[in-house]
């Protein structure tokens, strides 16, 4: 009749629409799923990063952070939350978005020098209405302080290179000199009677040009190269 033909499409509109509802809710599921994994894929990218990566609000105050910055602020992720920035690294204001690399060195509490390069991005809020101050912008802190310390050691290296090359141009062009003062002071005294007052100043012309070889002999081997290496003997198998 058509009652009953009514009632079963009333029953299949009802089927369809809870077999429709069915699909869409294990859709659902599954875009849940991926932005899970997604999300967790993120942040083992972030756990992983050697470099510090901190979420700061609108005021400053950390609201996330992974475990190397957490290293190079030398504080837990714990106490690190809800602490202010300022408070952290000793900065005269917050790095803008957009405004590139900031250098910053300071020393630490254990009397070490660091150096930080500090890095601002902004973060786009997605939940204006939510209560309490929003993410503002990322910061990125990296550690440069053994790169610094590296370089530092070749700049002084290459000192020490060029200081040698001088010191041994110097050494030969004194040496020269030196050479044919110390040989005419020994050719006067050996001309020169004992009981010659001027006796006494040819001896002392030749003890300082002595004295001035050594010092130019010193220079040389200062830039000498060396190929000895330095380090811990036992004294009891020396033989004196």
């Amino acid at each position: 009749s058509t009652e009953d033909v009514d009632i079963v499409r009333a029953l299949l509109d009802q089927a369809a629409l809870a077999i429709e509802n069915a699909q869409l809710l294990d859709q659902v599921h599954r875009q849940l799923a991926r932005v899970t994994s997604l999300q967790r894929h993120n942040e083992e990218i972030l756990e992983s990063s050697p470099a510090g990566i901190v979420v700061l609000d609108t005021e400053g105050r950390v609201t996330s952070a992974n475990l190397a910055f957490a290293a190079i602020a030398g504080r837990t992720r714990g106490e690190l939350l809800g602490a202010k920035i300022l408070e952290i690294f000793p900065l005269d204001a917050l790095p803008e978005p957009g405004s590139g690399i900031r250098q910053l060195s300071f020393e630490d509490a254990s009397g070490g020098l660091r150096h930080l390069q500090l890095t601002a991005a902004p973060l786009p809020d997605l939940a204006e209405a939510a209560a309490g101050p929003r993410a503002d912008r990322v910061l990125v802190v990296q550690d440069v302080s053994e790169r610094v310390a590296m370089e530092r050691a070749m700049r002084e290296q290459d000192r020490l290179a060029s200081l040698g090359v001088l010191a041994a141009g110097v050494a030969h062009e004194v040496n020269t000199p030196l050479t044919g003062i110390s040989s005419y002071a020994q050719m006067l005294l050996a001309d020169t009677d004992a009981s010659d007052p001027r006796r006494e100043l040819l001896q002392k012309v030749e003890r300082q040009t002595f004295r001035a070889s050594r010092i130019v002999n010193g220079l040389l081997e200062f830039a000498r190269k060396r190929d000895h290496e330095s380090g811990p003997v036992a004294l009891s198998a020396l033989q004196i």
